[in-house]
């Protein structure tokens, strides 16, 4: 589209081409402003009446609209021209006519054809595949980044830390973080929040979403069970586990950006690198779950939880006990650098499942285990991820088989000075070592 070197446009030609703003014209509405169809230079334009606070300022404005009209991205709608006009009309008010400055602000955009976004909104039982709903999340984010890196709009005012107190705060409903509405502040973190809500939306079709302080279990597996339903229904389709753990990330991550404190909302370029698996999901724990896990610099014990872990900011933490877990990422323990003894009790063997050998964590020298049903195969390769333990101790398993293998087993423990057996009835290869 073509939009000539003179972006301003005259009130009454914008007038003329939504007929008087005519409501069967109307393509969408919003906390911002009412959107019309026009047509432009021979093209369809969507023109929008914004509704909020304009600038006092003409310049100050057309500098917004000129920067916005600079933006080149393809997740974001192009400005084509904008007007501001400030009129002197004529009102009647108790029987008497008065005469008042009226400045109105409107902006002339490109014409999307396929329309809202709204429009295609609904639940996992119909409407758009998951494919399609993962592209337009990553293209909102995306344009989001750009936005943000652009220096665009309100980050032009403040940087990541600072905020703007307005006794207007203007938005849509149901996108606005809380402190917008109830306090006036905006920052980036206002956007993070409206992310938020989009994914979600775009995922289940509606706005409703648990306290991420609380817990979101049952929110997740409700909407995880009905797409995995709709997704087996598909024919041929072979990446189910693979979408499903997609679709579950974009739920979390969903929930991390509308967390009631902004503090603890997540840069763009963060949650970006979380939808493509780049950066583990710390998101903050609720209520239900804290109980289950304790932190006290030095030590972690994590009791029964079944939420996600990524061991951020934990470098101090020198023991670690895991008990009644099915499932937590061990190789991320790398990152606890401090690292010494870790405890496992009554934990699931899929614990175990992803140590094949290229875990190694070096610093550990102390290890218990106790009460754990697991095969003399994978605890050799457990203990292989250990080649500095000075000190094992084993409890109550009672169906382990201990392997004496130079690679894994015992004999493999070359730095091992002291080992314990409790309430264990087991069998190396050689036969019985101990009652």
């Amino acid at each position: 589209m073509q939009t000539g070197s003179e972006p301003s446009l005259p009130l009454q030609y914008l007038i003329d081409i939504t007929n008087n703003f005519s409501e069967k014209g109307i393509l969408g509405r919003g906390g911002f402003g009412v959107v019309y169809k026009g047509l432009h230079n021979g093209e369809m334009v969507a023109v929008k009446k914004l509704l909020q606070e304009i600038p006092s300022s003409q310049k100050q404005f057309e500098n917004e609209v000129n920067f916005l009209m600079e933006l080149k991205h393809p997740n974001i709608v192009r400005l084509v021209g904008y007007c501001y006009e400030t009129r002197h009309n004529r009102m009647h008010e108790e029987r008497k006519s008065i005469f008042v400055w009226d400045t109105v602000g409107l902006l002339c955009l490109e014409y999307l054809p396929n329309g809202s976004l709204k429009e295609y909104i609904s639940d996992a039982s119909s409407g758009l595949n998951w494919h399609t709903r993962w592209k337009i999340i990553e293209g909102i984010s995306y344009g989001l980044q750009y936005l943000h890196e652009s220096n665009f709009g309100l980050s032009r005012l403040f940087d990541q830390n600072k905020t703007i107190h307005t006794a207007n705060a203007t938005g849509t409903f149901g996108y606005m973080p809380h402190e917008a509405i109830h306090r006036g502040i905006i920052t980036p973190k206002s956007d993070i929040f409206s992310l938020g809500v989009i994914i979600m939306e775009v995922i289940t079709g509606h706005r409703d979403y648990p306290d991420i302080r609380k817990s979101s279990k049952g929110f997740l597996e409700h909407e995880l069970k009905k797409w995995r339903h709709r997704l087996q229904e598909e024919p041929g389709y072979t990446s189910l586990d693979s979408d499903c753990q997609q679709i579950e990330r974009c739920l979390r991550i969903g929930l991390i950006c509308v967390h009631e404190d902004r503090t603890k909302r997540p840069t763009v370029k963060k949650i970006i690198d979380m939808l493509q698996g780049l950066e583990s999901m710390d998101w903050y724990i609720g209520n239900e779950e804290m109980e289950k896990l304790l932190y006290d610099k030095k030590g972690l014990r994590i009791e029964g939880y079944t939420g996600a872990l990524a061991f951020y900011n934990m470098d101090r933490v020198e023991l670690m006990e895991i008990s009644d877990v099915s499932h937590i990422p061990l190789s991320d323990l790398r990152r606890l650098n401090s690292l010494r003894s870790i405890h496992f009790k009554r934990c699931n063997d899929k614990v175990f499942a992803e140590l094949n050998g290229t875990v190694v964590l070096h610093e550990v020298v102390n290890l218990h285990i106790e009460e754990l049903q697991i095969t003399g195969e994978l605890f050799s390769n457990v203990l292989r991820c250990f080649p500095a333990l000075s000190e094992l101790s084993i409890k109550k398993c009672e169906r382990l088989e201990l392997l004496p293998k130079k690679d894994g087993g015992l004999l493999g423990l070359m730095m091992l000075q002291s080992f314990r057996g409790y309430d264990c009835v087991s069998y190396s290869v050689g036969g019985p070592w101990m009652k």
